[in-house]
């Protein structure tokens, strides 16, 4: 699929949701337990979809220093802000009782 890119060489949101929504075969499968785990998860996918930092963050109208500490693990990163970042990767947070 090509991206389609806008003026400043950015693909447009629509292509990168649709992309990841395509690839979700390639997500991985695992248990996230803290907040590195998330941050990994969210390294992956952007960068599986040729995503930089900053354009994750222009997509997911939070801003670059989100991104940057979100993918580094912070701990005390914003629930609302981590919930439009992953929709924005096509990604749906669950939650399962343990077992």
């Amino acid at each position: 699929m090509t991206k389609r890119r806008s003026p400043h060489n950015i693909p447009e949101r629509e292509d990168l949701m649709v992309s990841a929504m395509d690839s979700s075969k390639n997500i991985p499968n695992g248990k996230i337990r803290s907040a590195a785990d998330l941050g990994r998860l969210v390294r992956d996918l952007r960068e599986k979809q040729g995503a930089t930092q900053a354009d994750l963050a222009n997509f997911a109208q939070t801003g670059a220093r989100f991104i940057i500490e979100l993918e580094a693990g912070k701990p005390t990163v914003r629930l609302d802000k981590v919930l439009q970042v992953l929709s924005i990767l096509g990604v749906e947070l669950t939650a399962t009782k343990r077992s």
